[in-house]
């Protein structure tokens, strides 16, 4: 996981939630912009698609979230052409 250096992603409960799902937290460089921009640009594109079509998918459980996340990731996000991979898509590279 690649966070900012906000103090909430420094936090205890960040940090156990992270250890049992087995997530190596990773920070941004302080005052470093493009360290922030890959993280500011991934936010981006998750609201501007999979928040959009999770709102209407009539979401019940955190498992249906899930499931329907890990779809929208291998079918939208992972085919899509991204330009810092020199417009390959993720599957490609």
């Amino acid at each position: 996981m690649l966070a900012d250096n906000a103090f909430i992603y420094h936090s205890r409960a960040m940090k156990l939630a992270c250890s049992q799902l087995g997530i190596e937290p990773k920070f941004c460089k302080a005052y470093d912009p493009p360290g922030k921009g890959k993280v500011e640009k991934s936010y981006g594109t998750i609201k501007a698609g999979f928040y959009k079509e999770a709102e209407h998918a009539g979401l019940r459980s955190l498992d249906d979230l899930n499931k329907f996340w890990f779809a929208w990731l291998t079918r939208e996000y992972h085919h899509a052409e991204h330009s810092a991979l020199g417009k390959l898509t993720p599957i490609q590279r």
